[in-house]
């Protein structure tokens, strides 16, 4: 039996190229191969930064237009429609009370040298007559310096005694600059007792240093930085 290997394959290449196979495969491997490429191109990390940033931009220029004063408002409604329905009348409007004053305030801006002022009466208030006589040279705790990254790193305290981290503090709040106008700058985190009002608002008594600063996190309240740390009297209400 003879078999002619080379008719064979012509006849098949013939009927392959007759019923289009060959164009076919063609355009399926070139449609595969450029939709590849553009699907690399469009995962690639540069263009997912490109695009986040742009995203981001965005997003913020429409985020500086909101009014957060009415979305506070509504937030206030709907908690208080929650409270009333699952709370007595009393604790109602104690929790009433506290919501309106931290999130529906009318201050526009905040001085920093006035958190540092009133901190220090408090304190003066606050701290027995004999310890303001055994730490008259040392005060009350303070700090208000510049950090590596670039913002304020602040903190308040009645005692002096070692202050390694932001839970060891009555008070302790981060402030940034703006960025136009280092004068002024927004506090993005806010603890007291080392406690972060953003993951958790406490309903115990708040003096009015602690109210202050919860409503300029929770409003974003322009902060005026008027002051240095060498600025700051921390100094008790008794002659020495």
């Amino acid at each position: 039996m003879n078999i002619d290997v080379t008719k064979i394959v012509q006849e098949k290449i013939d009927s392959i190229a007759k019923e289009g196979l060959i164009e076919k495969a063609i355009t399926e491997t070139f449609e595969k191969t450029i939709l590849k490429a553009v699907t690399d191109s469009l995962d690639s990390y540069n263009l997912r930064k490109t695009i986040e940033e742009k995203v981001a931009t965005e997003v913020n220029s429409v985020v500086d237009e909101l009014d957060f004063h009415s979305y506070n408002s509504f937030m206030c409604e709907k908690m208080m429609q929650i409270i009333n329905q699952t709370c007595k009348e009393d604790l109602c409007e104690k929790i009433e009370k506290k919501f309106k004053d931290i999130f529906l305030c009318q201050t526009t801006e905040i001085k920093l040298s006035d958190i540092y002022k009133k901190f220090g009466k408090i304190a003066c208030q606050k701290v027995d007559e004999s310890e303001k006589w055994d730490r008259c040279d040392e005060g009350w705790h303070y700090k208000l310096q510049e950090s590596d990254y670039g913002w304020l790193d602040c903190e308040l305290d009645y005692e002096d005694h070692g202050h390694s981290y932001r839970s060891d503090c009555a008070i302790s709040f981060v402030l940034h600059r703006n960025i136009g106008d280092k004068s002024k700058g927004w506090i993005s985190s806010v603890y007291l007792d080392g406690v972060d009002v953003n993951k958790t608002l406490s309903f115990r008594y708040l003096n009015e240093v602690e109210i202050m600063l919860i409503q300029a996190v929770m409003n974003r309240i322009p902060i005026i930085i008027d002051i240095t740390e060498d600025d700051v009297d921390n100094s008790w209400d008794i002659d020495h």
